[in-house]
C-alpha cells in the first residue's frame, strides 16, 4: 500500500495527534515535510497524490493551474481550515475511486495509455510542445523499450492495430500510411494534429467499449 496513503489514514483517524488541530494548511505542511525527507533518502516513490492537483483544480472550477491542492481547497472553503481538511478527504476518496475506475477501464492499454493521459495534461514536460510527430517518436521509444525488457504483450499490439484501422475508416483512407501521418495530413499544423489524436483516441475507446457491451 502507498506509504503516503497509510499516513493520511492515520491522520484522518487521529488529526489532533498529528496536527494539533483539524487544519488543511497544517496537513499540507506535514505531507510536504514527509515527502521531502523521502526524496532526500532517495525514495522517489510514485505517490497516490500524483494528479490530485489537477483533480482539485477541476473540482473547484479553476481554468489555470493553482498554487496546489491545499491552497485551492483552503480558498474554496473561504479560509475555514477545519472544513478544508474534511473536504480534502472527501475529494481524496473521490479521486482514488476515479483513478481506480480509469485504470480498470483501460487495463488492456495499461501503462502506455496512462502515460498518454499525463502527456495530454502536460505535453510541454514530456515533448517540449504540442506535437504529434514528437509524441509518435516518444511512443516508439517507449514501445521499443518494452520489447527489449520483455514487457510488451499481444493485447497492446492488437489495440494499436485496431486503432490504425479506426483512423483509416474515420478518414476513408485505404492507404497503409501510419495513423500519425493520416492525422497530420488532415490537420493544419502539429498542434491541431496533437489534439486531434487524443480526440480520436477517446472516440475509438468509446466505440470499442460499446462494441464489447453489445457482445
Amino acid at each position: 500500500m502507498d506509504i503516503i496513503y497509510e499516513l493520511l489514514i492515520k491522520i484522518r483517524e487521529r488529526p489532533m495527534a498529528y496536527l494539533g488541530k483539524k487544519s488543511i494548511i497544517l496537513l499540507n505542511m506535514l505531507i510536504f515535510g514527509y515527502d521531502m525527507r523521502q526524496r532526500e533518502v532517495g525514495n522517489n516513490y510514485n505517490s497516490i497524490l500524483n494528479g490530485f492537483n489537477e483533480f482539485v483544480d477541476d473540482y473547484c472550477g479553476r481554468n489555470a493551474p493553482s498554487a496546489g491542492w491545499a491552497m485551492n481547497i483552503y480558498h474554496y472553503v473561504k479560509g475555514d481550515e477545519e472544513k478544508g481538511l474534511d473536504m480534502f478527504y472527501e475529494l481524496l476518496d473521490e479521486f482514488l475511486k476515479t483513478k481506480e475506475a480509469t485504470q480498470k477501464k483501460h487495463k488492456k492499454t495499461d501503462s502506455l495509455y496512462l502515460l498518454l493521459q499525463k502527456i495530454r495534461e502536460k505535453p510541454a514536460i514530456y515533448l517540449g510542445e504540442n506535437s504529434l510527430e514528437k509524441l509518435h517518436h516518444f511512443m516508439n521509444g517507449y514501445i521499443i523499450c518494452e520489447v527489449d525488457l520483455g514487457l510488451n504483450n499481444k493485447q497492446d499490439d492488437i489495440f494499436w492495430r485496431e486503432f490504425q484501422e479506426y483512423i483509416q475508416k474515420s478518414f476513408n483512407i485505404n492507404s497503409s500510411q501510419h495513423w500519425t501521418r493520416i492525422i497530420s495530413f488532415f490537420s493544419s499544423n502539429e498542434q491541431e494534429a496533437f489534439y486531434k489524436f487524443f480526440e480520436l483516441l477517446d472516440e475509438f475507446l468509446k466505440e470499442k467499449e460499446m462494441n464489447q457491451e453489445n457482445v
